[in-house]
């Protein structure tokens, strides 16, 4: 699951630098952000294209077989804070600070 995160900060970045930039919530395609290909802990991992900014993060069996969501808090000005308690992932899985 670590490999997993580790590999979404590179989404959260895109996230993050995109709505400073730009003042508005970014889909995947705004971002320019590129998703990585599986290996063997990472299913995928997509920035929703619904402006919300969230990031999903799937993993595979070998890493628990879920997923856990990166929900960002937006406020002009301000620094971007993530929610990372959504998601399927069983919490046995998840780093602490994402348990539900």
């Amino acid at each position: 699951v670590s490999e997993a995160l580790s590999l979404g900060g590179s989404a959260k970045t895109a996230v993050a630098e995109t709505f400073l930039s730009q003042n508005a919530v970014p889909d995947q395609a705004s971002t320019g952000f590129a998703s990585p290909a599986p290996t063997t802990n990472l299913a995928s991992l997509t920035i929703a294209n619904d402006g919300s900014g969230t990031i999903t993060i799937t993993t595979t069996p070998a890493a628990g077989g879920g997923s856990i969501t990166l929900v960002p808090t937006l406020v002009t000005g301000s620094e971007v804070s993530w929610d990372c308690t959504g998601g399927t992932l069983d919490a046995k899985y998840r780093p602490s600070v994402c348990r539900p």
